[in-house]
């Protein structure tokens, strides 16, 4: 029932997609928000994907074996890709085809199907979307299964009308669209997010405006409204005002559903692309520029086929709107180079006419200077002698500056060498420490396998099979695997006392890591004591921590983001943490 809204969303976003839209204060305020927002795409991404993979790790166990327990997981997977990537929504879809088919339930198959029907219709697959629409039997299935098909019937028709851009046809498939949208009312429940976004939707659609502006700001008004749906409504009240002429208020709700559109990582929208149209009907073709390549890059991700078409039409435009503008850029600095060389010529004049003045003037101060010439010669004797003085006092000085020098190289290197001497000292002292742990651990180990070992070979020879199976129930390998952890932190913490402490001195106030009670070390932390110790290896960290190496490469970059240090010097910073105990 939830992506009905989207589809209705879709309904009003693509007839206005090319409008004008003005600018205000709070607009260029939240026009700097998307930029932040859009450099922090793939934060939100990593997110989501992380999302999806927790998702698909709960397929591998063991309860999962149900049909409707799998066919509830699918769904969730589909619902998860359904504005994220096309091709693997497509392939969740057909999945939850198959088990519903198996099960033989009517509302599952017919949920199953409209599902399939939604992504085609989403990636521009219209007779495709038709046909499947057409094979949907809705006799003996639920109501909100029924609006659920109706609302997707309204998105249908609506695109279809869009993309055929005819008046006489597309008013008859408006007209279809609109049919269908009040059944899918009719049947949704009373108070839901969907029941009033639809109604305020059809209000905005029969020309009850200021009813559509109220139900759609009471909507937003509440604080726990998720990121999409957020998105979906603050784009419809953008179409109401650009419809009223009100291109401020337009423009800046437009461009919070943009933002929310990146931070719920939705790629199938329409907000950003047409964001971009009326930002360059406004003339600020720079954040025009911007969104309209995000709005493709999404396009692209996603695969939406009419997406990247109705993009496609505006892009040439804005980025010949800024070719234009460094055209002229160049013809002003052009203008400039002319006004500045006939500057440089004038003052070129100015210097000969002055040059030939002083050359009249130094004869008339020659035959003055011939009158002092003896006199100048004593004074050229004077300053020899005092010149001479002064070469052997800088002699002197620059001696005693290059004995200081001497000195200053001396001290630089003896501070570099117990530098070193102290790092040798530290390596040696985590050298013998995990010596001594890896010994430690490895008697252990070697005890307990060993008595692992015999007590297996009693009861062998025993004959007593179901003591065996008890004793290998009894051994748990992921006990082992947190006590090894768990030594590693007690040991490096020994080590490097003031990890944690110097570590969160890397970080940024707000993302410092917080340890809870009676944890030494958490999964970050952990990756990057290893690296301390010198192991970088992503491959080397994933098999001492049982991780995958993506997952490592996620941790390594996410911790790092939260950093105010750059990305290239981060390493060396944690390298130079040496507080270790003596």
């Amino acid at each position: 029932m939830h992506h009905i809204i989207k589809y209705i969303s879709h309904c009003f976003s693509v007839v206005l997609f090319f409008s004008i839209i003005g600018c205000s204060k709070d607009t260029n305020d939240s026009i700097n928000d998307l930029s932040k927002a859009i450099e922090e795409t793939d934060t939100y991404d990593i997110e989501k994907i992380q999302a999806i993979e927790v998702l698909k790790q709960t397929l591998n166990h063991d309860s999962v074996q149900d049909l409707r327990k799998q066919f509830k997981i699918y769904e969730k997977l589909f619902h998860a890709y359904e504005v994220f990537r096309y091709d693997s929504a497509f392939v969740y879809a057909l999945k939850l085809q198959n088990i519903a088919n198996l099960l033989e339930d009517k509302d599952l198959k017919a949920s199953a199907k409209i599902n399939f029907g939604y992504i085609l219709v989403s990636s521009g697959m219209y007779k495709e979307a038709y046909d499947t629409l057409n094979t949907i039997q809705l006799q003996g299935v639920s109501n909100h299964i029924r609006a659920f098909y109706f609302g997707l019937s309204a998105r249908y028709y609506n695109d279809v009308a869009n993309y055929d851009n005819h008046a006489y046809f597309s008013n008859n498939y408006n007209n279809i669209a609109n049919r269908y949208l009040d059944s899918s009312l009719i049947l949704s429940s009373q108070g839901t997010f969907f029941n009033r976004f639809s109604k305020a939707f059809i209000q905005s659609q029969k020309g009850q405006l200021t009813d559509a502006y109220n139900d759609l700001h009471l909507i937003l008004q509440d604080k726990q409204l998720p990121f999409h749906d957020y998105a979906i409504t603050a784009f419809n009240l953008a179409n109401l005002y650009e419809k009223n002429g009100q291109m401020e208020r337009a423009i800046y709700y437009c461009t919070q559903a943009s933002i929310a559109d990146i931070k719920s990582s939705t790629k199938e929208t329409a907000a950003i692309a047409k964001l971009a149209g009326l930002l360059y009907k406004k003339g600020d073709t720079k954040n025009a520029s911007l969104c309209i390549k995000k709005a493709n890059d999404d396009a692209i991700f996603y695969g939406a086929r009419q997406r990247k078409i109705q993009i496609g039409a505006v892009l040439p435009l804005i980025e010949g709107s800024v070719i234009n503008e460094m055209e002229a850029q160049k013809h002003n600095l052009y203008l400039y180079g002319i006004v500045v060389t006939f500057l440089l010529v004038l003052v070129i004049v100015l210097i000969i006419t002055v040059y030939k003045q002083v050359g009249k003037l130094r004869t008339e101060r020659n035959k003055v200077a011939e009158a002092h010439r003896q006199q100048q010669e004593i004074n050229a004797q004077l300053t020899e002698a005092n010149r001479l003085k002064d070469d052997f006092n800088n002699q002197l000085t620059e001696t005693n500056e290059e004995l200081w020098e001497a000195n200053r190289l001396k001290d630089v290197l003896n501070h570099q060498l117990t530098e070193a001497i102290g790092k040798l000292v530290e390596a040696n002292k985590i050298k013998e420490a995990y010596i001594g742990y890896y010994f430690n651990m490895d008697a252990e180990i070697f005890t307990k396998f060993e008595k692992f070992k015999t007590d297996i070979d009693k009861k062998l020879s025993e004959g007593k099979l179901a003591d065996v199976r008890y004793i290998l129930k009894s051994h748990n390998p992921q006990k082992e695997k947190e006590a090894l952890v768990k030594n590693f932190d007690t040991i490096f913490i020994n080590l490097f006392p003031y990890f944690v402490q110097d570590f969160n001195t890397l970080l940024k106030d707000q993302e410092q890591v917080k340890l809870k009670t009676g944890q030494l070390l958490n999964t970050e932390l952990r990756i990057f004591a290893l690296i301390r110790l010198g192991i970088t290896d992503n491959e080397k960290i994933a098999q001492i921590l049982g991780y995958s190496v993506n997952t490592i490469y996620m941790y390594k970059t996410k911790m790092r983001n939260k950093s105010w240090v750059a990305n290239e010097d981060f390493d060396q910073k944690l390298v130079d943490i040496t507080t270790l105990k003596n």
